[in-house]
C-alpha cells in the first residue's frame, strides 16, 4: 500500500479467554463508525481498496484469521499482524460461603489503515 488514507484504531473484549472474539469485536469497533466515501478517496473504489490490520491481544497464537477476514467484506485485505498485547483482566468476586469466583475478560485492540497503491505507467 503506497497511500493511507485513512487509520482507525478500536478496542474490543469478551467475557472468557477468546482472543479471537476481542480481536474480531476491535477490528469492528475501528471501522464501524466512519462514514468515508472509499469510490471518492481511492482511485478505483473497492477494488483498489488494500486493508491493513494489526491486532494485539492477550493470546495472539489462538487468533483467527480468517474471523478477522469476515469483517471486512470490502477491499483487499493485507495480510494480518496479531502480536502480544491487550489484556487479560480477571472480575474476582468472593461470594459469601462459596470461596473464590473468578471470570477472565479478555481485551484486544486493533489499528486498521485503509488506502491503494499508486498506479505508475500502467502498472500497479
Amino acid at each position: 500500500m503506497d497511500v493511507a488514507i485513512l487509520v482507525e484504531c478500536g478496542s474490543g473484549c469478551c467475557h472468557g479467554r477468546d482472543s479471537t472474539k476481542a480481536a474480531v469485536r476491535a477490528c469492528r469497533n475501528a471501522v464501524e463508525f466512519n462514514s468515508v466515501k472509499i469510490s471518492a478517496v481511492v482511485p478505483g473504489g473497492y477494488d483498489a481498496l488494500r486493508v491493513h490490520v494489526q491486532i494485539g491481544a492477550p493470546d495472539p497464537g489462538s487468533v483467527d484469521l480468517d474471523a478477522v477476514a469476515a469483517a471486512f467484506p470490502y477491499g483487499t485485505l493485507l495480510p494480518v499482524v496479531v502480536g502480544e498485547g491487550g489484556l487479560r483482566g480477571s472480575n474476582t468476586v468472593r461470594l459469601l460461603g462459596t470461596g473464590e469466583a473468578r471470570e477472565d475478560i479478555t481485551l484486544a485492540v486493533a489499528c486498521v489503515t485503509l488506502g491503494y497503491n499508486r498506479v505508475v505507467d500502467g502498472a500497479s
